[in-house]
C-alpha cells in the first residue's frame, strides 16, 4: 500500500470516530476551557506586576537568574560568560538565545535610561503566557484527533497544569514541552505524509526539541526507533526517510561541534558538573529520593497522577485493556518510555538534588496515557465529569501559585537584594555556590560560582580534586565569599562545602574559615554569611 492510500484511510479511520456527535453540541466547551485557562494564566503572571519592581521574585528559580545573567553579558558585552570573565556553555542554548533576544530589547542593562525591571517582567511574562497559551492549544489539537470534545477539553487541561508551574519557573523545560507538543502535532496533523521533506522538517522540529534542552535526546531516541525507523514500505525507502531524518538533526552537531571548540567539552559544563559522582554502576539513592519529592508534591497533586497515568497505561495496552491510536502508536511508546527512561538516566549519572523543572516529562508523558484510556471517546456525562475533574486539578494548581505570590518568601531573591546593597560599598569579586543567581542578577558585580555550573570547564577539576575553597578563591581573586552552608565548630570557625547541592558520592571543595564574617543576612532562617578574604 503506498503512502497515499495509508494517509487516505488514516483519515478515513479518524473520521468514523464519533467526534461529531458530541461537538454539534457542545461548540461552547472548547472556547469556554480554552478561556477559563487563558484568563487563569493571565492571573497567573500578569498579577505579579502589583509589586513593582518585585516583580522579578515571584516564582521564578534561581537557575532562571543563571540564565539572564549570561543572556544580559551576550547582550551587552558580546561574551558568554556569567561572572563577566570566564566563557560558560552551561544552559541549554535555545531558551538562553529567546532570553538574549528578549533582554536585548527590553532593557535589563538599562540601556534606556531607566534602572526598573518593569519592561523585562512584562515582556517576560508575555512569553510565560505565550508558552501555556501554545502548549494548551497543540494538546487539544492532538486530543481532538482521537477523542471527543469533553475528553480533548479534560486532556487539555491536564497538560495546561502540568506545565504551569514549569512556565512559571522561568526555565528552559517550558520551552521544551511546547516545541515538544508542536512536533507531535505536526506529525500527526491530518493530512501528513511520509516524504523526504516531512522527514527533514520533522528531523528539523527534533533538533529544536533537542536545543530547548539536551537530555530530549532520549526522547529523540525513542522516536526514531518507533516512529521513524518503521516507516516506508520497502528497505530503500526506509533507508531514505531515515537519512533525511538525521540530517534534520545537523543543528545538534552544529551545536556539538561549537562546544567542542570554543569551550573544549562536549556536553554544558553545568550537565558536567552534576556528573562528577564517583560511581554510576547504580542509582544514586538521594536524588531518587529527591524526585520522588517533587513527582509526589501534595500540593501540586498534578505530576502524580501523570505518573500514574503513565505507568497504568502500558501495562493496560500489554494486557489488551487498551490500545493506543494505529496513527501515534510510535509516539505514544516514545512519550510514555520518556519519563522513566529520564528518570534513571538522571539517577544513575548523578547525585545533586532534583529541582521542580526535571519533572517535565511526565506531564507530555501524561497526556499520551489519558488520550489512550480514554478512547474509545468517552460520551455524554462521562465526559463531562471528566472534564469538570481536570479543571479542578487545573484551578487547584492555578490558586496554588496565585497563593505564593509574596516577595516576602522568595527567600533566594531577598537574598540577592541583600548582596546588592552590600555590594554597593564594597566593591570586589564575589564567589558564591547556590543560589548565586540572583545574587549576580540583582547586585550587578562579578561573581565566580562555585558549583562549576557557570564556569569554564577546567573549573571543574578544582572540585575534582577536592581543592580547599581559600585555595580556589585566592586563585580567582575572590575578595568577598558568600555561603549558605556555614556551619560553626566549638571554636567560632565556619566549616563551608562547595557545592553544598552535591550528593555524597560526589567530590566536593571544604575549608575552614576561621574568622568572623563582615556581614550576616537572614530570612527565616535562611542565612547567607560574607567573608572578606583579601
Amino acid at each position: 500500500m503506498g503512502q497515499q492510500d495509508k494517509a487516505s484511510e488514516t483519515l478515513l479511520d479518524r473520521s468514523a470516530l464519533p467526534l461529531d456527535q458530541t461537538s454539534r453540541h457542545r461548540n461552547w466547551l472548547p472556547t469556554l476551557v480554552s478561556g477559563v485557562i487563558v484568563v487563569a494564566a493571565t492571573a497567573v503572571f500578569f498579577g505579579n506586576l502589583r509589586f513593582g519592581d518585585a516583580v522579578l521574585s515571584i516564582g521564578l528559580e534561581d537557575d532562571f537568574f543563571y540564565y539572564a545573567q549570561v543572556a544580559r553579558n551576550v547582550a551587552f558585552h558580546g561574551l558568554s560568560t556569567f561572572d563577566g570573565t570566564h566563557l560558560t556553555n552551561g544552559y541549554h542554548p535555545l531558551w538562553l538565545l529567546i532570553l538574549t533576544v528578549v533582554t536585548k530589547l527590553f532593557d535589563v542593562g538599562g540601556v534606556l535610561g531607566s534602572t526598573s525591571v518593569l519592561p523585562m517582567a512584562i515582556a517576560l511574562e508575555t512569553l510565560q503566557l505565550a508558552l501555556i497559551v501554545v502548549i494548551a492549544a497543540f494538546v487539544y489539537r492532538i486530543a481532538h484527533l482521537f477523542c471527543t470534545v469533553e475528553v480533548s477539553c479534560a486532556v487539555q487541561l491536564l497538560g495546561a497544569t502540568g506545565a504551569l508551574m514549569i512556565v512559571r519557573g522561568g526555565m528552559e523545560a517550558g520551552l521544551t514541552i511546547a516545541i515538544v507538543f508542536g512536533m507531535f502535532w505536526y506529525r500527526l496533523r491530518p493530512g501528513f505524509t511520509w516524504t523526504t521533506r516531512t522527514a527533514l522538517r520533522y528531523g528539523l522540529l527534533a533538533s529544536c526539541m533537542v536545543l530547548s534542552r539536551l537530555d530530549t535526546v532520549l526522547l529523540l531516541g525513542l522516536l526514531f526507533l518507533f516512529d521513524v525507523l518503521p516507516q516506508g514500505d520497502t528497505g530503500r525507502e526506509r533507508f531514505r526517510l531515515c537519512g533525511f531524518f538525521l540530517l534534520g538533526l545537523l543543528p545538534i552537531v552544529l551545536y556539538a561541534g561549537i562546544n567542542l571548540w570554543v569551550f573544549g567539552a562536549l556536553m554544558p559544563v553545568s550537565g558536567t558538573a552534576k556528573q562528577l559522582r564517583d560511581t554510576h554502576l547504580l542509582p544514586s539513592v538521594d536524588a531518587m529520593v529527591s524526585f520522588g519529592h517533587r513527582l509526589f508534591n501534595p500540593k501540586l497533586p498534578v505530576y502524580g497522577i501523570c505518573v500514574v497515568l503513565t505507568l497504568v497505561t502500558p501495562v493496560m495496552i500489554w494486557v489488551r485493556k487498551r490500545s493506543a491510536p494505529e496513527d501515534c502508536i510510535g509516539i505514544v511508546w516514545a512519550a510514555l518510555l520518556f519519563p522513566p527512561l529520564q528518570f534513571l538516566a538522571v539517577t544513575f549519572l548523578s547525585d545533586w538534588m532534583i529541582w521542580p523543572w526535571y519533572v517535565y516529562a511526565w506531564p507530555i508523558a501524561g497526556v499520551f496515557a489519558m488520550i489512550v484510556l480514554l478512547r474509545p471517546p468517552a460520551a455524554g456525562n462521562s465526559g463531562i465529569v471528566w472534564v469538570g475533574s481536570a479543571l479542578a486539578l487545573f484551578a487547584l494548581d492555578a490558586a496554588y501559585l496565585v497563593h505564593r505570590s509574596r516577595p516576602e518568601d522568595e527567600l533566594t531573591y531577598l537574598a540577592g537584594e541583600d548582596v546588592a546593597s552590600f555590594a554597593a560599598t564594597h566593591p570586589g569579586i564575589y564567589a558564591m555556590g547556590d543560589r548565586a543567581g540572583a545574587v549576580a542578577y540583582l547586585a550587578k558585580v562579578p561573581v565566580v560560582q562555585l558549583e562549576g555550573l557557570m564556569m569554564e570547564p577546567d573549573f571543574l577539576e578544582n572540585i575534582r580534586l577536592g581543592k580547599n575553597v581559600k585555595e580556589v578563591l585566592n586563585i580567582y581573586q575572590v575578595k568577598y565569599y558568600i555561603t549558605t552552608n556555614a556551619t560553626v565548630d566549638g571554636a567560632g570557625c565556619y566549616s563551608v562545602r562547595e557545592p553544598a547541592q552535591a550528593g555524597p558520592d560526589s567530590p566536593s571543595m571544604r575549608s575552614l574559615l576561621c574568622q568572623q564574617p563582615v556581614a550576616r543576612f537572614e530570612h527565616r532562617g535562611f542565612v547567607n554569611h560574607v567573608f572578606e578574604m583579601q
